[in-house]
């Protein structure tokens, strides 16, 4: 089986991008459960040991890039509060931009005449198949985010004590001892 990022060299099993996808859910309600049932599929992206080793040093360039642009953060900062020299803060300022749009640069030219990761995880042909019929990214479903409906006035009863019943009353019987 060749490399789906380069189609050059084979592809290594130990090197495989590996990913779960969730789908076909199917959520029973009863009165004080709720049971769900769902599938995961575990789809793996074959790649060789090359791209593997550019893909990490992409990585690891634009994790430098982000700590680049932290600094550059903190330089503004610092030439806003004049915590330093102007010219300390004005080169720190020239390096820090440097260094982070260097980074962003060489991310992507590490990665030049192959597939990215992100790529793969929306283009890889098993995955978009999965995505079509509503598979999701993940081990399990996650739960969706409530709806909030304003409720009619009239749908909803006020809630009122019954006229016999006392605040200390720990069981309510459906029994009339009064009559």
């Amino acid at each position: 089986m060749a490399c789906w990022y380069c189609s050059v060299r084979p592809a290594e099993a130990n090197h495989m991008l590996e990913t779960n996808l969730n789908g076909d859910v199917d959520a029973l309600k009863s009165y004080d459960q709720t049971k769900v049932a769902y599938n995961v599929r575990h789809v793996g992206i074959p790649r060789c040991g090359d791209c593997h080793r550019r893909h990490r040093l992409a990585k690891g360039i634009r994790g430098f890039a982000a700590i680049a642009g932290v600094s550059l953060i903190l330089s503004a900062v610092a030439v806003v509060f004049h915590w330093l020299d102007p010219l300390y803060t004005g080169i720190w300022v020239g390096l820090s931009a440097g260094l982070m749009i260097g980074g962003l640069v060489a991310g992507n030219l590490v990665q030049t005449g192959i597939h990215t990761e992100r790529k793969s995880l929306h283009q890889y042909p098993e995955i978009k198949d999965l995505r079509d019929k509503g598979y999701r990214f993940g081990i399990r479903p996650r739960q969706a985010k409530p709806t909030s409906q304003p409720a009619s006035p009239s749908a909803v009863a006020p809630i009122s004590p019954p006229p016999s019943a006392t605040s200390t009353s720990a069981r309510m019987d459906t029994t009339d001892e009064d009559e």
